[in-house]
């Protein structure tokens, strides 16, 4: 947790995740989507976004709302 958009949602990537995640025991997963709050808490998040993956920085302001939880978009 949290399924974080574009990078770990993708399904190779959560593929090999649950895979690694069963070969280490577990029984079950409990997949969240993130948050993203105006603040410092999204303002953090894209400054390291756009240091590693500054194409997807377009996206999150797309599909981050500004309600107060910082939820993704319906559309999304």
């Amino acid at each position: 947790m949290p399924v974080i958009p574009f990078v770990t949602d993708i399904p190779d990537v959560m593929n090999h995740s649950l895979k690694a995640i069963k070969q280490a025991g577990a029984e079950y997963v409990i997949f969240g989507g993130m948050t993203l709050k105006e603040g410092r808490q999204k303002e953090h998040f894209l400054n390291i976004l756009s240091e590693y993956k500054p194409e997807l920085t377009l996206e999150y302001e797309n599909i981050y709302s500004k309600d107060k939880w910082g939820s993704i978009s319906r559309e999304y």
